[in-house]
């Protein structure tokens, strides 16, 4: 049971917060269990264990009693996924697409990703956040020490319909139309238009960075911040915002990801916004909140691929008492959280100035 009660938005929309898989896991196989028409599922990873156990039998059964489902997956994402571990879904009458086969008369396409995370139930009830299907989101692995830290959301009223609209404008490769605003809430929807254009979810951060006045807080599993979205940071903090960026610190599944954005903290620093990095696990939340009445949140990084290349969805909601809320998560985390403060970042290594500027060199494909 999640810890915090659905929050009405007005026009008949509500909002759940559901932290960690914990929460997020239980509510999604209870929603799964009670369709009764259809089920489209969208996700950047779903990958063989417990997790896709429990996932896969609840998706059976419900093909098996005659709900509709369709799954899209990312091959990159998902590419420990292997026809047998599917053939339960499949057998059962799941309808599988994938997103990004590699193609060799087109290999530029392989760069496209989709990275959002999105489960509509019966069109009446949806899903949006950072959680995929895998185990390190349950407990502690091999290659992390605890449970990934992640944000979820639980969404009813006509809201879904921004949910159904990005399933279906990734299901069917075509582009979204714009969607209207809802009362308090307005749809984001992000494909990658290709270099050098902002995806639409980058334009929203920009306009939500400019429209900022006194704090920004910004928790981003991977944060390599383009130029356009960097200048409007450092712009930010130099009229008096106070911006803290929450992102990876020693475990994170791309290294090399990690460090092209680290190549970028100097600027940041210097312009005085405070940057700190996780500790005891993977960050894997997507929230970005502003001045009190305004929070970003959804499946989009502050990073290349999010802002370039991945196909993302988010939503721009303004409720003061949701942004309450993931304020005060954030302040927990950063407790777990170690600030690079500007002397520490000028004394770092020389050999890990290399690694990073290095590794920025290849920071458009992260």
């Amino acid at each position: 049971m999640s810890t915090h009660k659905p929050i009405e938005l007005g026009g008949g929309n509500t909002i759940q917060t559901l932290l960690e898989a914990a929460e997020a896991y239980p509510a999604i196989l209870d929603a799964i269990t009670d369709a009764k028409e259809s089920i489209r599922f969208a996700n950047y990873c779903m990958v063989p264990g417990e997790a896709f156990g429990r996932f896969g039998e609840a998706l059976a059964e419900a093909a098996g009693r005659g709900v509709a489902v369709q799954i899209m997956l990312d091959r990159y994402g998902s590419q420990d996924t292997y026809p047998q571990h599917l053939a339960a879904l499949l057998e059962a009458g799941v309808e599988l697409r994938w997103k990004r086969e590699f193609e060799p008369r087109h290999p530029f396409r392989y760069n496209q990703g989709l990275h959002k995370k999105l489960l509509i139930i019966d069109n009446k009830n949806g899903f949006l956040g950072g959680v995929g299907i895998g185990d390190f989101w349950l407990g502690s692995t091999p290659r992390y020490p605890a449970a990934w830290r992640d944000t979820h959301f639980a969404v009813t009223g006509a809201v879904v319909g921004a949910l159904t609209s990005a399933f279906d404008q990734s299901w069917e490769g075509e582009k979204a139309q714009p969607l209207p605003g809802y009362d308090t809430t307005t749809p984001i929807n992000s494909q990658s238009k290709g270099w050098p254009q902002l995806a639409p979810v980058g334009k929203t951060m920009l306009d939500l960075i400019a429209a900022t006045t006194k704090q920004l807080n910004i928790t981003t599993g991977y944060f390599g911040p383009s130029r356009p979205i960097a200048r409007a940071l450092r712009a930010a903090a130099r009229r008096g915002v106070r911006i803290r960026v929450l992102t990876n610190g020693p475990y994170c599944t791309h290294i090399a990801a990690r460090d092209a954005g680290r190549h970028l903290y100097g600027p940041l620093l210097a312009a005085g916004i405070h940057i700190y990095e996780y500790q005891p696990t993977k960050i894997h939340a997507k929230v970005i909140t502003s001045d009190g009445p305004t929070s970003l949140i959804g499946s989009a990084n502050l990073n290349f691929r999010s802002l370039y290349h991945d196909e993302e969805f988010s939503l721009l909601i303004r409720n003061r008492t949701l942004t309450t809320q993931l304020d005060e998560q954030f302040e927990h985390d950063l407790k777990s959280a170690q600030e690079i403060t500007p002397t520490a970042w000028a004394q770092r290594p020389a050999i890990a100035r290399i690694r990073q500027a290095t590794a920025s060199l290849a920071r458009y494909i992260f």
